[in-house]
């Protein structure tokens, strides 16, 4: 056996006498010192930890009296003292929780190892807070993490600092935290808190209230230390089940048809939009309540990573933790300072320009089928006249072709039974066919056409257009060529460049630039770029995990794709309203009907002309056939046989 493996058994030997001791000498007459606080706490590290789980743990603070313990062989440990020396690797490090450009330049950070246990020991507030903040400027910070904040004169003051321990860890946004203490009657006891409601387990005792955010109540909770049996029964319970009202905070700004906002409205219906919508449905789940901060600028403010290397707009609050969520989705793109929730909806990237020409009446009935198609009525139509041909002859059998191409019954239809299901086949395509076609002409009297040039990357960069857009998109191109003709520009000058130049595009939102170029000359792309987006979060929020669990259930359960459907066909529906409000009608000019006429009056062009060939090869072809019975019969016979033949045509 290697010697790492002795030193783990002959270290977990040792943790398990100590635990042993402790627990059998847990009586209330027994004066507890802080070394059996500290044993008690390693207890619950090892024993209380989910089975599938590591146990990777951080130290902070006075932690020397941990170290002593022998139970850390093999587990990896992260140092973080109480005071910072003058040279310290990890205060580069903490630069990048502040810059975004110090952030990239670590290309190791996101294989750092985040703890999942910490243990901070300090002897005052102002030193816990230094610990607290070194602890979250650290690669190891975890807010999801479970805390075990102690106080190092625990033996000397009690309990007396466990309401002030525990407001400053959830000032630091820290949430599965509690704090073991001595208390002189009860022994040992750990006390916790839940700011959200008093839905706590039966085994913790309310304690104490206090005025948290808005008034909310955060309430303190105590439990005496149990024995082995019942020690990690409900330790770190769920205090995000229910929110009791709390207030979470959101930032907005209006951007149709995601989120279309209404002042004159109350709370509840201001906002509408399937941003909106999966919000309600979201807080309802939660039981909690909303204080929202709209933003009145353009939605170019939704904001990213500005040029100094910190976030801007919308996003500021985020990082800030001056807001927990935003209302509206985000593109997803490189995590920093934020988190974002599970991605339920998909986008695109696409960009609006004035049209280039527009497509002709008589292209738009050329495109009515495919070439394919044309290519398999063409060979339809020439089996067709191959078949009449024998029977009927050249003349006849063109005629023919087309009565079944026109969908009209045919003359003298064939005897043999095979040709006449072959016949009956191509008589049914053609009724397809003309179906089709017939509704198609409609879109003769639409809204105009116009060719298209900018449908991809390679079309935008071949055109040689000017790119106009947000500083967040730029990026997103990823062509050198394409961002060295990016200008960026305010949101309302982005439009403005495209309706006053032929040679310039703006880039935005496929979904929201089609709303804003809706009854206006201007086209839009197709989508150049697929993005999946969802809701942003600051990276520390405790509700963060509750938060994104109901998210991804109402994803797979397809309430999101409903809110989605039902916000579209609404936004609708209003503005079919306020057409119908409006004065006046837009009539229909002359020359947009024109083309109508012309493909009428060709069609009764054609149908003239075969009308009429049908009359003359008709009348020739009975012409040629009596003379032929004229100088074959004689007398009576003679007479006979004409009269048969006059009948006849």
């Amino acid at each position: 056996m290697s010697n790492i493996s002795m030193y783990v058994l002959l270290s977990l030997l040792i943790v398990s006498v100590s635990s042993h001791r402790f627990i059998n000498n847990t009586s209330a007459e027994e004066k507890f010192t802080y070394e059996d606080v500290v044993t008690a706490m390693v207890t619950i590290l090892y024993r209380c930890r989910l089975k599938e789980s590591e146990l990777i743990l951080l130290l902070g603070g006075d932690y020397n009296e941990f170290l002593r313990q022998a139970f850390f062989a093999g587990v990896p440990v992260a140092l973080i003292g109480e005071t910072s020396p003058q040279l310290n690797a990890l205060n580069k490090f903490a630069l990048t929780r502040y810059s975004f450009k110090t952030y990239v330049s670590y290309n190791f950070i996101h294989f750092l190892r985040k703890s999942d246990n910490f243990v901070l020991v300090a002897s005052s507030q102002p030193m816990l807070r230094s610990i607290l903040q070194r602890t979250k400027d650290s690669p190891w910070a975890n807010p999801d993490g479970f805390y075990i904040i102690v106080d190092k004169e625990t033996e000397t003051r009690g309990c007396i600092n466990a309401r002030l321990f525990l407001w400053t860890a959830w000032k630091y946004d820290l949430l599965s935290v509690i704090f073991p203490c001595i208390d002189p009657y009860e022994g040992i006891v750990y006390y916790t808190f839940n700011p959200y409601s008093n839905n706590t387990p039966a085994d913790w005792n309310e304690v104490g209230r206090m005025k948290g955010r808005e008034g909310h109540p955060w309430i303190m909770l105590k439990r005496k230390f149990e024995k082995e049996t019942e020690m990690c029964k409900n330790l770190n319970f769920d205090k995000t089940i229910t929110l009791q009202g709390y207030k979470v905070r959101l930032n907005v700004v209006e951007m149709e048809p995601y989120i279309k906002i209404d002042s004159s409205l109350s709370d509840e219906k201001k906002f509408r939009g399937d941003n909106s919508e999966i919000i309600k449905i979201l807080l309802y789940k939660l039981k909690a309540s909303l204080s929202i901060k709209i933003y009145n600028g353009s939605i170019y403010g939704l904001g990213g990573i500005g040029p100094n290397g910190t976030l801007e707009g919308l996003m500021a609050p985020l990082s800030d933790g001056k807001i927990d969520m935003g209302m509206n989705t985000r593109r997803l793109f490189i995590l920093w300072k934020t988190r974002y929730t599970y991605p339920h909806t998909r986008t695109g990237i696409c960009v609006i320009a004035q049209p280039r020409s527009k497509v002709s009446q008589y292209t738009k009935l050329i495109k009515f089928m495919s070439p394919e198609v044309i290519v398999g009525i063409v060979i339809m139509c020439l089996l067709a006249y191959a078949l009449f041909t024998k029977s009927e002859g050249y003349i006849k059998a063109s005629l023919q072709v087309i009565r079944l191409v026109i969908c009209v019954g045919i003359l003298h239809p064939p005897k043999i039974s095979s040709t006449r299901i072959f016949v009956c086949m191509i008589l049914i395509l053609f009724l397809n066919i003309n179906a089709l076609f017939q509704s198609h002409l409609s879109a003769l009297l639409t809204v105009p056409i116009y060719y298209r040039d900018i449908d991809t990357i390679e079309s935008l960069k071949k055109s040689r257009y000017i790119i106009y857009g947000p500083p967040q998109f730029k990026l997103l191109l990823n062509e050198p060529v394409l961002e060295s003709r990016y200008v960026e520009v305010t949101y309302e000058e982005c439009k403005k460049f495209v309706e006053n130049s032929t040679n310039a595009v703006c880039l935005g939102d496929c979904h929201h630039l089609y709303y804003r170029i809706k009854d206006q000359d201007l086209i839009r792309s197709k989508k150049l770029l697929e993005l999946t987006k969802s809701y942003v979060t600051r990276e520390d929020w405790p509700l963060y995990q509750r938060v994104n669990d109901i998210i991804r259930h109402m994803a797979q359960a397809g309430l999101i794709e409903k809110s989605q459907a039902d916000s579209v066909i609404e936004i609708r529906h209003e503005r079919f309203r306020n057409n119908t409000k409006k004065k006046g009608f837009k009539v229909m000019l002359l020359k947009q009907l024109a083309f109508s006429f012309y493909f009428l009056i060709m069609g009764y062009t054609c149908a003239t002309i075969v009308f009429i060939l049908e009359l003359i090869i008709g009348q020739s072809v009975c012409r040629s056939e009596n003379q032929i019975g004229i100088k074959k019969s004689t007398g009576k016979k003679l007479k006979t046989r004409q009269t048969t033949k006059f009948q006849k045509c």
